[in-house]
This record gives structure tokens, sequence and C-alpha cells, in this order.
């Protein structure tokens, strides 16, 4: 019985190992410039004043080519910067994040991000959280509208009359739709 107590203590300490090994710090463009669609760019921005001083944790549920994922995120936001932890709905740490106003990201993934771009995540924050009237501003060759229906509000960003982002937000979810590249995202937020 000790030697299997020792054995599965050795197997948790080299899975600690490898999973702290596979850490990777990634230093993205200082340029602070995300392209939404061909021709359409947006300047990533300072954390709007109504946010500063807040931490959000909420329960993404992303469906990427028919594949469903989950990521339990908590982000704060400061004056001048935003964090984000992601870990897996097991409590296995995924990604941290920060994005700084003077432009700068930091990365560090705990695990293999091959279709994930940290400035991506971020304009998805700001598309979602951002106040409307601070992504107008920032969205160069396409325009953000944004409706209210009984509890429910509405964004879409529009390029020739088409959306190609739609986000719906309720009290219980937010839905972000991503038609340019086929992803959409579900939150709910797990604070109390």
């Amino acid at each position: 019985m000790q030697h299997v107590k020792s054995l599965a203590m050795k197997l948790c300490v080299v899975f600690m190992m490898i999973v702290m090994s596979a850490c990777t710090l990634v230093k993205v463009h200082e340029q602070g410039t995300v392209y939404l669609s061909k021709g359409v760019a947006m300047s990533l921005s300072s954390v709007a004043e109504t946010l500063q001083g807040k931490h959000l944790v909420q329960l993404l549920q992303f469906e990427v080519d028919g594949q469903v994922n989950e990521l339990i995120v908590q982000l704060e936001f400061k004056q001048r910067e935003m964090s984000m932890v992601a870990m897996t709905a097991t409590g296995l740490p995924v990604f941290e994040q920060t994005f700084r106003d003077d432009g700068h990201h930091e990365l560090h993934s705990y695990i293999e991000l091959p279709k994930v771009k940290p400035e991506y995540v971020i304009a998805d924050i700001q598309l979602v959280h951002w106040p409307i009237r601070l992504l107008q501003q920032n969205i160069r060759g396409a325009y953000i509208t944004e409706a209210r229906e009984g509890n429910k509000l509405k964004r879409a960003v529009i390029v020739d009359g088409q959306p190609i982002i739609e986000i719906n937000k309720s009290l219980e979810k937010t839905t972000f739709i991503n038609f340019e590249r086929n992803y959409k995202i579900e939150i709910s937020s797990l604070d109390y």
C-alpha cells in the first residue's frame, strides 16, 4: 500500500513538472490593433471608466467547428490594465493574460493554444463589455449598432449591411457570435 501511495505521489509531481514546463510567455505586438475582418480594424483601448475597479467571474462555453468547450474566466479591470485568468471547469489553469493601455500584451500559456490569439480575446471582451460610444470611436471599416429589446441588449458589427459579429446580452447570459471566424461564445456570470 505504501508503494502505491509513493508511486501516486511521484506521478503527481511529474505531472506538475510537465504542466509547469509547458508554461510559456508570449509578448504580442505593441500596436494594439486587431483586424476583425478584411478592411475592418479595431483599436484596442484603455479600460472603460465604468469598469475600472471591477472583477468578473464568468463561465464561457465556446463552440468552434461544432466542438463545445468550457472555461471559467476571471477578469480584473484596473485603471490602466485588464487582466484575465482562464481555467478549465475542473480547475486546471489554461492561460493568464494582461493588456495595458499602452498596447502591451502578455500571455502566459499553460497548455498549447494554437488558435487563440490574445489580442482577439481582448477585442471580444471589449466588444462585449465596453460602452458603445468607445467602441464606435475605435472601429474603422465597419460600424457598430446597439438596440434594446425589452430587457435584452443587442449589438452588431456591420460591414456592407451584414453583421460580422453579433452580441446578445440578457440578465442570464451573453451570446457572442463571430460570423467571420465561425465561432460562438455563451457567457454566464458566476458572480454572486
